[in-house]
């Protein structure tokens, strides 16, 4: 009977050995490398693609004042995650809120997470819940 169990159990030392290496590797890639004080994909974006960042900000913003849902809910994102901004929480909820007020689907659910997570307003766990 133990001849007809060993192939597996060689098989699955052989697919744990692969994973974990697989993992360790993985892991190393994840992690930020900082460069100049700044997240790698900061230190990796070339002036060009800066202007270009700032020169789609400011036609968020524009849109944000013509009262455009999904215009606030990108621009909420982008002051949440801090990508070519300072990361800026009460923004970022303020924007999310009034996509969420327009239905905005993606921005109601977000809008939850936020909350809950208190990210930009006091933690409130039961409204974000039923959000």
């Amino acid at each position: 009977r133990a001849w007809r169990i060993w192939p597996f159990w060689l098989l699955g030392v052989c697919i744990g050995s692969i994973l974990k290496s697989s993992l360790l590797f993985v892991g190393h890639s994840v992690r930020p490398v900082l460069r100049h004080g700044l997240p790698r994909w900061a230190a990796e974006v070339s002036p060009p693609d800066m202007a270009q960042a700032k020169k789609e900000i400011a036609e968020l913003e524009e849109l944000v004042k013509a009262n455009d849902a999904d215009a606030q809910f990108r621009l909420g994102q982008v002051y949440r995650k801090g990508r070519f901004v300072e990361q800026d929480f009460t923004r970022a909820f303020e924007l999310i809120f009034d996509a969420a007020q327009q239905e905005h689907v993606r921005a109601e659910h977000l809008l939850g997470m936020m909350l809950i997570r208190g990210e930009g307003c006091e933690k409130d766990e039961d409204t974000g819940c039923n959000f």
